[in-house]
């Protein structure tokens, strides 16, 4: 898993310094973000230790609004907890992820900006320990962030986000499977997001 975060990490840095020379009028941009959590327990199954990592493509269709494609990695480690036994079984899931997501910024400041953020897709899931099982579900993820510009392109950004899975009625009905994730990452904008005033 490590091997996989680093590889990830690494690849959105090359994929920024590929692109950073290509012609500033682009309406593109690139960014990654990871997260860590730790939910609370519940009675039977609980999620111990949680890692997202992404990365996101974008194109900017209009002024303030992006459409784009965003591949992620989670791991999540898993206890199981029968007859209230203390010590319980561990499960670990791999997912790997594929959502288009669209993002609307609203304007605060030249150097503050609010965004919505919406992510649909698809997700393959491998479990191993306790409980095995391997497929796919549909998710879609809400979120409100915040970009901070420190220069006319790249933004350090937070994303808070709420989950929810199984969203199409062939699969099942939706639901909110109760994970908020807070996402710390970055945005690089081949063309400066406003005018470059600041």
């Amino acid at each position: 898993m490590k091997k996989f975060t680093l590889f990830l990490f690494l690849l959105s840095c090359v994929v920024t310094i590929e692109l950073t020379g290509q012609e500033s009028r682009s309406k593109w941009s690139v960014g990654g973000s990871w997260s860590f959590a730790k939910d609370d327990e519940t009675v039977i199954l609980n999620s111990d230790f949680a890692l997202d990592v992404d990365i996101s493509i974008g194109y900017r269709i209009k002024e303030r609004f992006l459409i784009g494609l965003r591949p992620e990695y989670n791991y999540e480690l898993l206890k199981h907890y029968f007859n209230w036994d203390p010590k319980g079984e561990e499960s670990r899931d791999n997912a790997y992820a594929l959502g288009l997501f669209g993002r609307y910024y609203l304007p605060v400041s030249p150097k503050w900006q609010f965004f919505l953020d919406m992510n649909i897709g698809y997700k393959y899931i491998f479990t191993k320990g306790y409980w095995e099982r391997q497929g796919g579900e549909e998710f879609i993820n809400y979120g409100l962030g915040l970009d901070f510009f420190i220069t006319k392109k790249i933004a350090i950004e937070t994303l808070f986000t709420l989950n929810a899975e199984e969203i199409f009625p062939l699969r099942g009905p939706l639901y909110f499977n109760g994970k908020y994730d807070l996402k710390i990452g970055f945005q690089y904008f081949f063309q400066p997001f406003r005018s470059p005033k600041f």
